[in-house]
């Protein structure tokens, strides 16, 4: 009960924190530019928070969010990493994130053209596009920052039944459990 409260009590805080920085085009903009980056996923410090080494972009699912939430320069290729402000975000988890999101579902036949979403399932974050895009793996509509599908930002696909796959009728890896609307960083 006393976890409930407290994780309740954090969320609302961010709430009243919180800064729309990003119009939902950005945001799906700087997601597919940096899928489209040579990246790897990481969730070894400093590495895990968009990270860049002068080469390749690191990043885990939840840092990559929270950086481009607090305002992350993808344009900046000075090396080192985004670990100096969150205040627009605290230093969330997974379950936080999808926790102060707005109209979250677990019914993903509720997935829109035109309305990115978090995609959430225990203890890992993606980010549904809103839209189809055509990549070397094929038709793909979700960015995440994974070991799964390459062990880099990714692009893979989610089913209209929450199905997790490498891009769309691709080798499937779980399901997603849940999606949310990020309003409290995002404009829609």
């Amino acid at each position: 009960m006393f976890l409930v409260l407290f994780l309740s009590l954090q969320v609302f805080i961010l709430n009243q924190r919180n800064q729309k920085i990003l119009s939902k085009d950005q945001w799906v903009k700087y997601l597919i530019e940096l899928a489209n980056r040579q990246t790897e996923y990481s969730n070894v410090y400093p590495y895990n928070v968009l990270y860049y080494d002068g080469a390749i972009w690191y990043a885990d699912c939840v840092n990559l969010q929270k950086a481009l939430f607090n305002g992350r320069n993808i344009y900046d290729y000075s090396p080192g990493g985004y670990q100096h402000d969150l205040s627009n975000t605290g230093d969330i988890t997974t379950e936080q994130m999808i926790r102060a999101c707005s109209d979250v579902s677990s019914d993903f036949t509720r997935l829109k053209s035109g309305e990115p979403r978090i995609l959430h399932l225990q203890g890992h974050i993606g980010a549904y596009l809103g839209k189809t895009v055509v990549t070397s793996e094929g038709l793909c509509n979700v960015v995440e920052a994974t070991g799964s599908f390459g062990h880099k930002i990714a692009f893979s696909w989610v089913d209209s039944d929450g199905t997790r796959r490498n891009a769309k009728g691709g080798y499937t890896n779980g399901k997603w459990t849940e999606h949310g609307l990020p309003s409290n960083w995002v404009s829609y």
